[in-house]
């Protein structure tokens, strides 16, 4: 290629003339960012320069605030802890925020109110010191009052435990007044529980109790309750007088620190009104540079439009009606550019693809010639219509032909309703019934492109084998799980039951509303199978089994819990019905007339125990329990009777 034509080539190119603009670009950036650069920098240095010469004491007198704040916040909790461990370590924060302020103080200019913040610090300093020693004191008189207290109060127990009744009455008062001094905090308070207590004592010296001795040293006696009660509430006030005394401290150095802060401020407020000033002059310069860059862009934008937009619009528009481009089409590209060379690969692209459309179009034709007359239960729907059904699959409802979407069974069509958009099959219905052939199917589906138009591919595969092994396989293990909580002796439910109900009370599955226990046992069962052997005792058993079946209601469970012991639990909170019940069964048992030689009642009888649970509160082993104490009630009552918790 020659010089001349290369030079061409480039002058047509649509990068070259894309690089050229972006140079533009580039070159009008660069200016306008030495410009921003300058005006930038100029900024820069009168920030740093009020930095230098002001934020550092700004800094300073905010962390003395804070350390002032900390200060205060630390002599409350010194002052309203309790814990000796907790004093000492908020005593040496105070001591480390108290250095930080002096030396946040020392480094800052100096001046009346500086000077006046000193002071103030350096009185502050021993008060919450003192407010420190008080509290070990405190802790010490509280340990020493409790113990005191207890021993006391210990000491009236044992007297009441031991006394007659007669002689209870004042060591009970005594027990409430000295409760009563433990709990009370104003001092009339204190005074009033203080005569009451005496005026006991007192009382109880003219009994001449026991009780006197042990409690007149304690309570009214030099070290006594009284007196550590008192030097304890001196103490509290003590403290609470620093505590004040320290608030009205830390409110003057608050006050101090507004005022330095508030001569600070006028001389930062000064520097940033100049800094503002230079903003803006630094934002109209940008809003001149970037409105240019504004205006280069628009007419960059306006050249490509319709240079090189109105060309890839005009090839959007011929590749969206047909997918063909004729000979005029092609004309109005120029094939020396990027976008004209682009249009005629893609007319060439375009006959290739028309070339295989033809061949997949004979392959369908023949693909579902084979799919008619093979076994496949297949059909193709779109738009709620039938586009292709295979023989075996209209064979599967002969009742109509298949040739809407509605002509299929309501499951079907309800399947169908949503279909999948995968290309690849998806299961839409498991185990679908055909009643007419007594078969099962699984019904999937999946798109496919169906005579140039989008389509689903629903298959029926026949899985009635699958579906009738499954139902025997689950049958089968029903019933190895319901022989599993089965007592094989007398056919009511075992242990097992009771275990799996307790289960689903625990998980709020079952007894909502509450559920009650019915506890029976045979009484002196031992002594019958001892006397007519254990065969007998199995028949008795049955017999008792039999009983509670027939009396068992509805969604109620009857269970051999163990030996002679049956339980019915039963979903009901009736008191009356549940009492009712459970006299007709021992009326019943009663009324079979079984001969047992040790039995006061000459016949087999059965005792019962009845508790009633809560709502939502009891757990079922919980009221099996008090069920189990009414059924020992029962038998202490003389058996054959029923006890209601």
């Amino acid at each position: 290629m020659s010089h001349t034509k290369k030079i061409a080539a480039c002058f047509y190119s649509l990068g070259w003339r894309a690089s050229l603009a972006l140079s533009l670009m580039v070159a009008l950036l660069i200016g306008s960012g030495w410009y921003s650069y300058a005006q930038i920098n100029a900024l820069t240095q009168a920030t740093e320069k009020h930095a230098s010469e002001h934020l550092p004491s700004l800094e300073l007198l905010n962390a003395t605030q804070l350390s002032i704040t900390r200060l205060a916040n630390l002599s409350g909790n010194i002052a309203n802890s309790s814990a000796p461990a907790e004093v000492r370590v908020l005593l040496a924060e105070v001591r480390s925020e108290i250095i930080n302020i002096r030396r946040y103080l020392n480094t800052l200019e100096k001046n009346p109110e500086i000077e006046a913040l000193n002071k103030v610090v350096d009185l502050l300093e021993p008060n919450i010191e003192q407010i420190g020693v008080y509290k070990a004191t405190l802790a010490q008189l509280q340990h020493d009052y409790d113990k005191q207290y207890l021993s006391v109060v210990d000491a009236v127990i044992q007297y009441l435990m031991s006394a007659d009744a007669d002689n209870k009455l004042v060591a009970v008062n005594l027990v409430r007044q000295l409760a009563a001094l433990n709990e009370a905090e104003r001092q009339f308070e204190v005074a009033q529980v203080r005569r009451e207590i005496q005026a006991s004592i007192q009382e109880l010296k003219l009994q001449q109790s026991d009780l006197y001795d042990a409690t007149h040293a304690a309570i009214l006696a030099d070290g006594g309750l009284f007196e550590n009660r008192h030097n304890f509430d001196q103490l509290q006030a003590d403290i609470m007088r620093l505590d004040t005394q320290n608030r009205i401290l830390l409110g003057n150095v608050v006050d101090y620190g507004k005022r330095v802060y508030s001569s600070m401020e006028q001389s930062v407020m000064a520097q940033a009104t100049s800094l503002r000033e230079n903003s803006e002059s630094v934002s109209q310069s940008f809003f001149w540079v970037a409105s240019i860059q504004v205006l280069l862009g628009i007419l960059l934008f306006v050249y490509f439009r319709y240079r090189v937009f109105a060309r890839l619009s005009a090839l959007r528009h011929l590749v969206s009606e047909d997918g063909m481009i004729d000979a005029d089409e092609l004309g109005y590209f120029d094939k020396r550019n990027e976008i004209g060379q682009l249009v005629h690969q893609l007319d060439s692209y375009l006959k290739t693809i028309r070339s295989q459309q033809q061949q997949i179009a004979n392959v369908s034709v023949q693909l579902e010639n084979i799919i008619r007359q093979s076994q496949m239960r297949v059909a193709v729907l779109a738009e709620d219509n039938v586009l292709f059904c295979s023989e075996s699959l209209a064979a599967v409802f002969p009742e109509h032909p298949l040739n809407t979407i509605y002509d299929f069974p309501e499951k079907v069509v309800a399947a169908l309703q949503d279909p999948p958009t995968s290309t690849e099959p998806e299961l839409i219905l498991s185990a679908f019934y055909d009643a007419h052939h007594q078969r099962w199917y699984d019904v999937s589906c999946s798109q496919v492109m169906w005579s140039d138009q989008a389509a689903s591919l629903i298959s029926f595969a026949d899985v009635t084998e699958r579906v009738r092994v499954t139902t025997e396989f689950k049958r089968t293990l029903s019933a190895v799980e319901n022989e599993a909580f089965l007592d094989p002796l007398t056919g009511l439910y075992n242990r097992k039951m009771l275990d799996k109900r307790e289960r689903q009370v625990n998980s709020k599955k079952i007894a909502q509303n509450g559920f009650a226990v019915l506890l029976f046992d045979v009484d002196f069962f031992k002594d019958y199978n001892d006397h007519y052997g254990h065969l007998r005792g199995d028949e008795a058993l049955k017999m008792v089994a039999e009983v509670l079946r027939r009396n068992c209601p509805e969604h109620a469970d009857a269970i051999r819990y163990g030996g002679e012991e049956f339980v019915l639990l039963i979903n009901s909170r009736d008191r009356a019905t549940l009492t009712e019940l459970a006299n007709l069964v021992l009326d019943e048992v009663f009324a079979l007339e079984q001969q047992h030689p040790t039995s006061a009642y000459g016949y087999l009888s059965l005792s019962c125990g009845i508790a009633i649970s809560e709502p939502g509160v009891e757990s079922l082993l919980a009221c099996f329990d008090r069920a189990d104490q009414c059924l020992y009630q029962a038998k202490n009552n003389g058996r054959n009777c029923v006890v209601v918790a």
